[in-house]
């Protein structure tokens, strides 16, 4: 079958996406923004050209609520050619654009997006960063991509969301989006004294799973304007299997004092309830 894939401007968002098209059998095409392409080999329509020279959306295009305003004339060209290439499926990590382009064209609109957390759970502690994530129009599906499907005592998704397995891979330290505050002295001193059963890592959630499932303690330093890499920071220090270090550049004393008084993991975090990847969602549904 034939799918667009949206990914947001996350810096997560590509590395799912990324590992995602490894594991796909189907035609997909890809929409995402270059920004945070690193881990993608091509895009077929770069989100990036929506906007205006000095990076603002200039014009509504799609008359109903929700979506950001976008040049006129290409929105045209991207739904001209989104709808003469008839894709079977549009999934969106947390992108308006393909999202609004799918309730246009309709076509059936999937959400895969570990930002989905912030509106699946009643949070009894909402994180403080953070009043939700907008995700708008309504789709068939909506995945909550997340490691924390399979931690003991998970949080408890309302009925209209569904838990969706990340796909993990060997341990990466860093996200190569933030090779640059590796430079960092804090990050510096982190690493130098990681022992074998620690991972450091900026909070994208593919990163996070590779520690989570290899069960190693991991140190997260989001930068807070990220939501993804902070909620994930936040849920690691919750379920004490791991330490939300913050941004670790403003102080490196108290970095240090954070390693030295880091627990080690519960024991018992690990829940494994084989939940579905997205690859296997698709094919549950479509083959049915």
């Amino acid at each position: 079958m034939k799918i667009l894939y949206g990914a947001g401007k996350h810096p997560g968002a590509n590395i799912q996406l990324s590992r995602f098209l490894q594991d796909t059998k189907h035609d997909v095409r890809i929409a995402a923004y270059i920004r945070n392409s690193n881990d993608l080999l091509y895009i077929d329509w770069t989100l990036d050209a929506l906007q205006g020279g000095n990076g603002q959306y200039l014009y509504t295009y799609f008359g109903h609520h929700g979506i950001p305003r976008i040049q006129n004339d290409k929105a045209d060209t991207i739904l001209t050619e989104v709808g003469d290439w008839h894709p079977d499926l549009i999934i969106s990590d947390a992108e308006p654009i393909v999202a609004h382009i799918a309730q246009s064209l309709d076509v059936d609109l999937w959400y895969c997006s570990s930002l989905l957390l912030l509106d699946a759970v009643s949070w009894e502690k909402r994180p403080v960063f953070s009043k939700g994530y907008r995700f708008s129009p309504p789709a068939c599906r909506n995945l909550v991509y997340s490691p924390f499907c399979d931690v003991a005592m998970r949080p408890v998704l309302k009925p209209e969301y569904n838990w969706c397995r990340p796909y993990t891979e060997l341990s990466t330290v860093l996200s190569t989006t933030d090779l640059a505050r590796a430079k960092h002295k804090s990050f510096k001193y982190i690493l130098r004294n990681l022992r074998e059963n620690q991972v450091l890592t900026t909070g994208e959630t593919s990163l996070v799973a590779d520690a989570f499932y290899d069960r190693r303690y991991i140190y997260v330093s989001p930068i807070m304007s990220d939501l993804e890499s902070a909620v994930n920071a936040e849920l690691c220090d919750r379920y004490f299997i791991g330490s939300n270090l913050g941004e670790i550049e403003t102080s490196l004393a108290y970095v240090k004092s954070a390693f030295d008084n880091s627990h080690m993991p519960r024991e018992d975090y690990l829940s494994i309830q084989n939940w579905n990847t997205l690859e296997q969602e698709i094919d549950e549904v479509y083959s049915a």
